[in-house]
């Protein structure tokens, strides 16, 4: 098993938080026996994979992903379960960066695996897949994403005030009102809304509620009550806490946190603070 992560190089770091390679190249492996359940988060994905496919489950529906796609923003849970011997590299955009390689509204991607033929032509996906396949190092194989991703970039500049918008809702852990994020902006609650939209592919609101359910997981301790985590999280009361839980895990908090051995590579995924941490305990 190997698992890296790599800084994007100095052109990409404006719009990709990270690339992850993951290669278990067993008959049988990690994926294959316990799926990855991936909890909504901030972060388009795009993904390449090598070797034999991967599926993904979501509202109890199946379908195989192409060998080159893109994760829209999702605002539920989503099985992902390898189909045998497998290696995944997958690039993580910053909540603002995804617009600037694709024509189409990033709102389209939303709760949805499309194939990358779909966005950029046939040939697409068996090109890079083909080049990936020649390497031998991870170091190389990230480098041909990058140089996809470069080819790729359109002549489109970070829009500024969103990502201080996005950024002040993350320093607020969600907690702030649209209202406020639009005045901080100087903007219209409208205009504010249909510019978030454009870029990130969901609502500030939405973005707003992903982003507050992330630092809920983050607080947790096994000996707090739900309660206490509630409104150490911002929510207005326990209902709340619980009715966003459930329709962002699929579980009560009292099933999901009870679960300690959720499968450690979903960790992996689902909380960006500890990934260290996980590679080391996981992979080394």
């Amino acid at each position: 098993m190997i698992f890296r992560v790599f800084s994007p190089c100095l052109r990409l770091s404006p719009y990709i938080e990270n690339i992850w390679i993951q290669e278990d190249l067993q008959s049988v492996n990690y994926g294959t026996l316990n799926p990855i359940k991936v909890l909504p988060s901030t972060s388009v994905i795009m993904g390449f994979q090598y070797g034999n496919p991967q599926e993904a489950i979501r509202d109890g529906h199946r379908s195989v992903l192409s060998p080159h796609g893109v994760a829209g923003l999702q605002t539920g849970p989503v099985l992902y379960k390898n189909l045998g011997a497998i290696g995944s590299i997958i690039v993580r955009f910053k909540p603002w960066g995804a617009s600037a390689f694709f024509k189409n509204p990033i709102a389209d991607f939303k709760d949805q695996n499309t194939d990358a033929n779909l966005i950029y032509g046939r040939g697409s996906t068996g090109e890079v897949r083909d080049k990936i396949l020649e390497c031998t190092t991870p170091e190389a194989r990230v480098a041909v994403v990058e140089e996809y991703l470069t080819a790729r970039l359109l002549d489109k500049p970070v829009d500024r005030a969103m990502v201080q918008v996005i950024q002040s809702i993350q320093n607020a852990q969600g907690l702030k009102r649209v209202e406020e994020l639009a005045r901080e902006a100087g903007l219209s609650k409208r205009q504010l809304e249909r510019k978030f939209q454009d870029i990130v592919g969901i609502s500030p609101k939405k973005f707003s509620s992903i982003v507050r359910f992330q630092a809920a997981l983050q607080l947790f301790r096994d000996n707090d009550t739900l309660t206490a985590l509630a409104y150490d999280a911002g929510y207005f009361d326990q209902a709340h806490f619980i009715k966003d839980f459930q329709s962002y895990t699929g579980q009560s908090p009292e099933s999901f946190f009870a679960r300690k051995l959720q499968p450690q590579l979903s960790q992996v995924f689902n909380a960006k603070s500890k990934l260290t941490q996980f590679y080391h305990s996981i992979y080394q």
